[in-house]
């Protein structure tokens, strides 16, 4: 008897040494790694650092926006609270990570390419394509999970459905404001910043 419980336990341990580990946190000194490769974390955290990009170019947007010269303080609460959605975009990536035992990496966040815009319409321009650009890297991120459902799931409910809408919207404003900037730019724009107010 004690035989046949022997050679039992032996053919179990056999068959589940066969069973490939979902670990793949042979690297991390984490608990509660699972199945979150290395190449995983790595791609959140340049994910992490662009909408931290994002975030910065928002803000430079809404500093020069408030200037005296331009005075478009429409545009500049709406870049402001652009800048604080991305920051909290970041900040829910890192949670993320920590909560699947991955390690976070903050990168240098560089500095904005432009500081200042000719009007309402070029910076909006430049954020439609920023948008476009953050969308691209997320459908990247979510297509390297995909043997991971629940990154995908992760992905889809807190990112992709709300970066459409974004892109949208910014589609729409630019739009808006080259019709305007067509029929009669000043008063257009600044009829336009109040909307936004």
């Amino acid at each position: 008897m004690l035989a046949k419980i022997i050679v039992v336990c032996v053919v179990a341990l056999a068959a589940f040494a066969q069973i490939p580990p979902l670990d793949d946190c042979a690297n991390v000194m984490s608990s509660v790694c699972q199945n979150f490769s290395e190449a995983k974390q790595n791609a959140i955290n340049n994910q992490i650092t662009l909408e931290l990009e994002a975030s910065y170019v928002y803000m430079a947007m809404g500093a020069y926006f408030s200037r005296d010269d331009p005075n478009l303080m429409g545009f500049s609460k709406f870049f402001y609270e652009a800048s604080g959605e991305e920051r909290e975009h970041a900040l829910k990536l890192i949670e993320y990570q920590n909560m699947r035992g991955g390690k976070v990496h903050l990168s240098t966040v560089p500095a904005p390419n432009t500081q200042e815009w000719d009007n309402g319409r070029a910076a909006m321009v430049e954020a439609l394509a920023l948008e476009k650009k953050v969308n691209a890297a997320l459908l990247r991120l979510h297509k390297a999970a995909e043997d991971d459902p629940q990154m995908q799931d992760f992905l889809e409910a807190n990112y992709l459905d709300e970066q459409v809408k974004s892109i949208r919207q910014l589609g729409g404003f630019v739009n808006q404001l080259t019709k305007v900037r067509e029929t009669n730019p000043g008063l257009g724009e600044h009829i336009y910043d109040k909307e936004l107010q």
